[in-house]
């Protein structure tokens, strides 16, 4: 029985690509540091270290000099290293090849595909069409969309994709009531968002720090996020995330945008 339990678990997480493999990655684990800049954080103590033993020495000899300028090129590539690495896989994660290929499960999160119930069919069919194409032309896992109330108040009327598991959403009586639960945390408001209405928390360390881990809907596995307000309409938001760091590009930042606007005008 516990044999093909392990068959039957391997199979639900088995894509239909043969070359998916499961990736285990290791990290320090320290609150507020980008696992990502270890190699600067070792660049910087090694030329603290060259520059130590180049005051220590008295008379530095040629071959020494060729020594500390090759440190010192060293240094100067670990430090840029974590950066120029970050732009690459900003440039080569930005697709919507990638994303069509993985699916939307993450860690901590369910697939899920929620609408407010008490708008009309054809609006709530805009919303469908609209949080697909979230999906599949961005690295996006998951969305959300926030509505604005005549109260001044933002409603969630659509989850899609991964969304965290909320451990009282079986006694929930519908969507409507799941997605009032989901929405608690978010605040736009305590966001520092720029003045075109645009947010990028490009890495989990930005995540924390705008508080992200209090979005109910948002996955413990997200490590970006795109947050995008609408100028028109009902002036919703739009929320995108993946389990990538710096999973959207320029391209896909300005496509949310524009999604944004268009769901806000839907009837």
């Amino acid at each position: 029985r516990r044999r093909g339990r392990r068959e039957s678990t391997f199979r639900t997480r088995a894509n239909e690509d043969d070359e998916d493999f499961a990736i285990f990655r290791f990290t320090l684990g320290i609150p507020g540091f980008d696992d990502g800049d270890i190699p600067r954080v070792l660049g910087v103590l090694a030329g603290a270290l060259l520059l130590a033993n180049h005051a220590s020495s008295g008379n530095v000899s040629s071959a020494q000099s060729r020594a500390e300028l090759i440190g010192a090129l060293l240094v100067c590539a670990c430090f840029y290293a974590p950066e120029l690495g970050r732009r690459i896989q900003e440039a080569t994660t930005g697709s919507s090849s990638s994303s069509k290929k993985n699916s939307v499960d993450m860690l901590g999160g369910s697939s899920q595909f929620l609408v407010e119930e008490s708008y009309k069919e054809t609006k709530n069919t805009n919303y469908a069409w609209a949080s697909y194409a979230a999906l599949t032309n961005t690295n996006a896992k998951g969305v959300a969309f926030f509505e604005d109330t005549n109260e001044g108040k933002l409603m969630m009327t659509v989850a899609r994709g991964s969304v965290r598991t909320i451990e009282d959403g079986a006694s929930a009586s519908s969507n409507s009531e799941v997605l009032r639960k989901l929405a608690k945390g978010f605040s736009y408001d305590r966001l520092d968002v720029k003045e075109d209405g645009n947010l990028y928390l490009s890495s989990r360390m930005e995540l924390d720090a705008a508080e992200a881990n209090r979005w109910e809907f948002l996955p413990p596995g997200a490590e970006s996020a795109v947050v995008r307000r609408a100028k028109t309409g009902s002036k919703g938001v739009v929320v995108a995330y993946s389990d990538q760091p710096r999973a959207f590009n320029a391209k896909a930042r300005l496509w949310l945008g524009a999604l944004a606007e268009k769901m806000s005008t839907s009837d």
